[in-house]
């Protein structure tokens, strides 16, 4: 039986949920982030045998790029769980992303290590998924869904810069060489389309000079393409507003056309950024996320009876 992928909308203040199937993402409920949400979404969930993808947008979260030597698989783990116990205190919803290997004479590896600054805000949504034994198959960011959003609109270039006009806020995420390096959001007026059209033009200049300084960028001259990613209402606006400079290159891409292009038929009207976001979550699935075994233990059996099942067969 073919069952709906359920996609998980996490904000910082409520969660919806979503069902995906056939090129339509429909909106099924939203939880509000109280006694009485929680209550509501343990009820949603019993007794399903659904497929779960948790993606969360939250201001809270952190991006660390580091080095260490080129180890076997074993050592390698070992060295990485130590870094991420000494960046984060909780390390229940962290990772690490290897970016390669420096060209020197010593082959370090590259890593990003990524988790956010209050994990306690998942906890709840969390504890009813597993109460629930649901089969979740892993939480993701939307900075970490950024590169399969840029590559499905068509933009190919070894940096891009995602700015996206999202229900959280405007979100800028730096991609290089299809690898997530850094995420932040900032707050917008949505409502005004100038303001929104002017933010995503100054904030983008902001972060590309900040870029340089974290050293992400090797040079202040050096180009960027920016990819600005929101619903049809801002498009004009954005068309006028975001003009080229000499180290960003911009491509106004239309949220509600995008969706479409990616075969999404229907989505919520209103948030044609984040339903690409979803939509990416459940059909260009990243290898990295952020969930531990705890969290997909239900999700794992999953896979080893599908194994024992495909074997027997």
């Amino acid at each position: 039986m073919l069952r709906k992928k359920r996609l998980l909308y996490l904000t910082a203040n409520r969660l919806t949920a979503h069902s995906l199937s056939r090129g339509k993402l429909v909106v099924d409920a939203t939880f509000e982030r109280n006694d009485a949400g929680l209550a509501a979404f343990a009820t949603y969930l019993a007794g399903s045998r659904n497929l779960y993808y948790l993606v969360v947008d939250v201001v809270e979260e952190d991006y660390h790029q580091d080095t260490i030597p080129d180890l076997g698989r074993k050592d390698r783990g070992l060295v990485l769980a130590r870094k991420l116990a000494q960046r984060y205190r909780d390390t229940s919803l962290t990772l690490s992303l290897s970016l390669g290997f420096d060209k020197g004479e010593r082959r370090n590896e590259k890593v990003l290590y990524a988790s956010f600054s209050n994990t306690q805000q998942f906890q709840p949504w969390l504890a009813a998924l597993e109460q629930k034994e649901v089969r979740l198959a892993g939480v993701y960011s939307t900075a970490l869904l950024a590169p399969p959003v840029i590559k499905g609109a068509g933009l190919k270039s070894p940096r891009c810069l995602l700015v996206s006009v999202q229900q959280t806020g405007l979100r800028q995420s730096y991609v290089e060489d299809g690898n997530i390096r850094f995420s932040r959001v900032g707050r917008v007026n949505l409502e005004d389309a100038a303001s929104v059209a002017a933010a995503c033009a100054s904030e983008s200049g902001r972060l590309q000079q900040y870029l340089v300084t974290l050293r992400l960028l090797p040079t202040a001259n050096t180009p960027i393409d920016v990819m600005v990613l929101a619903a049809s209402r801002y498009h004009a606006t954005l068309t006028e507003v975001c003009r080229n400079t000499e180290v960003l290159n911009f491509h106004v891409v239309n949220a509600d056309t995008q969706c479409r292009t990616v075969g999404l038929a229907h989505f919520p009207a209103e948030t044609p950024c984040d339903a690409l976001f979803l939509y990416a979550a459940a059909n260009a699935t990243p290898k990295q996320q952020f969930a531990q075994d705890q969290h997909r233990h239900h999700y794992q059996l999953w896979q080893i009876g599908n194994v024992l099942y495909a074997a027997g067969a």
